[in-house]
């Protein structure tokens, strides 16, 4: 039985369709978070669904890739990717808080242009992502 994947926030979650549904930005706006300092970041494991990835655990060597990348254009991985944890519904049901990470913008460009190239919205990762 294929149970819905849940996106949590603090005071809701939400199927991927009811994301998509909820207004005419870009699905990759629509996951954007906002931290109290006004800086905007991505859920690496909200951003490997809409990616196409399945199983988070194959995203995991793109987000290694992309840290590569960072630090081979110069800049600081940790200011780019940070390790967080997620709050992720399992088969029950339930929620759990899981291993992730808060992705940049400019991480969220860098794993697209490192993810497999048959997964959707990967685009040739010369875009910006989702868009």
């Amino acid at each position: 039985m294929n149970n819905p994947k849940y996106f949590i926030t603090k005071k809701n979650r939400y199927t991927m369709a009811e994301i998509i549904s909820k207004n005419n930005e870009s699905l990759f706006e629509q996951i954007k978070h906002t931290d109290d300092y006004g800086n905007e970041y991505w859920m690496a494991r909200q951003f490997a669904k809409v990616l196409g990835y399945t199983d988070f655990r194959n995203f995991t060597g793109v987000i290694e890739k992309a840290q590569e990348a960072c630090k081979n254009s110069g800049n600081n991985p940790l200011d780019h990717l940070v390790e967080a944890n997620e709050m992720v519904a399992i088969g029950s049901g339930a929620i759990r808080e899981m291993s992730s990470y808060k992705l940049s913008r400019y991480a969220c460009y860098l794993n697209c242009a490192k993810c497999r190239p048959f997964k959707r919205n990967c685009g040739d990762g010369t875009k910006q992502p989702l868009n």
